[in-house]
């Protein structure tokens, strides 16, 4: 007997490799997924301007670093917390001070406009199609805990939702013309919005993300939003918040995407980058023992040799254990 419905994904064009480099942008799901792509070391970099869970602020960033521009003074709001903060950018980012709070905010656009120029692909994970429109800045990533009355809840339709990707798409192009974008829609339920109304919302991504990955060659959909919904299906997959996906649905939902996108001829060395990550998390029994030195030795030896054809991966924790 059958109790769940499995997603099988279809053979992809994508593969990433070792020598590639990935921008991960969007909502808390993108961290998880680069997370995992960080822990065998793709060269990855996630979120420089923190998290964003819709995609027309998300696309505005992505603009303003293209363009270069700079976080000054007059683009602060301090909070009730008296934090300096940027309508479009993470409170993570955001100090007490408002020179630092510059300083944080503009290394993050650096970061971002440097990852864009050089990543052979970007993948973007939209949380949300609700949006805060202020009263005098327009549609902003995060409220910053500022007054609820100067803000009107809205909901973006699909074609805006696609008419604001396009302007992006096009801006991006002019400066990385080979670029692939990866699509998906977060899993993480937003039932502050209320049930129906996040079951509207991800609706409305999921039509646009289509419409887009449809019409544009260099757009490619991963299904992570269907591989909990429809796939697991169960609320044992959930972390205790019953909103967000569990470990086990997050590790499930990233070996069949990455099944899906990695290059399958680096499966071998992904296996051994596995093993030597392993290797400097074994604590020995006797760590002065010759047969641990042994091992180590082994071990350094065969992260070097990886090192010679892939000199960009960083294997320096594992290599301050294998030389101790």
């Amino acid at each position: 007997m059958k109790f769940r419905t499995e997603l099988h994904l279809q053979k992809s064009d994508i593969h990433i490799g070792y020598s590639d480099r990935l921008l991960l942008l969007g909502s808390c799901f993108s961290e998880n997924i680069g997370q995992k792509l960080n822990q065998i070391k793709y060269l990855t970099t996630v979120n420089p301007l923190g998290i964003v869970y819709h995609p027309v602020p998300l696309h505005e960033s992505i603009k303003d670093a293209l363009s270069g521009k700079v976080i000054e003074e007059s683009n602060l709001n301090r909070n009730i917390d008296g934090q300096y903060t940027a309508w479009n950018i993470h409170s993570r980012l955001s100090t007490v001070d408002a020179q630092e709070s510059m300083n944080q905010m503009n290394d993050g656009l650096e970061q971002l406009k440097g990852s864009l120029q050089g990543a052979n692909f970007l993948i973007l994970t939209y949380g949300t199609a609700y949006y805060y429109d202020h009263k005098d800045y327009g549609p902003v990533a995060n409220c910053h805990k500022f007054p609820s009355k100067d803000f009107e809840k809205k909901l973006s339709s699909t074609h805006e939702l696609i008419d604001s990707f396009d302007r992006m798409l096009t801006s991006l192009k002019t400066v990385n013309p080979n670029i692939k974008v990866m699509l998906t829609v977060s899993p993480v339920r937003h039932i502050k919005d209320g049930i129906i109304e996040n079951n509207r919302s991800k609706a409305h991504l999921i039509s646009a993300v289509h419409e887009i990955c449809d019409s544009n060659s260099q757009c490619h959909y991963l299904p992570s939003y269907e591989l909990l919904i429809d796939d697991l299906r169960d609320y044992r997959y959930y972390a205790d918040d019953m909103v967000h996906p569990s470990d086990q649905a997050i590790e499930y939902i990233w070996s069949k995407i990455g099944e899906h996108i990695l290059d399958p001829s680096e499966s071998t060395l992904r296996s051994e980058i596995l093993k030597l990550i392993r290797a400097a998390e074994h604590r020995p029994f006797n760590a002065n023992s010759q047969q641990h030195k042994a091992f180590l030795n082994t071990q350094r030896e065969l992260t070097n040799k990886i090192l010679e054809t892939y000199p960009n991966l960083d294997f320096s924790k594992e290599l301050e254990v294998f030389e101790k």
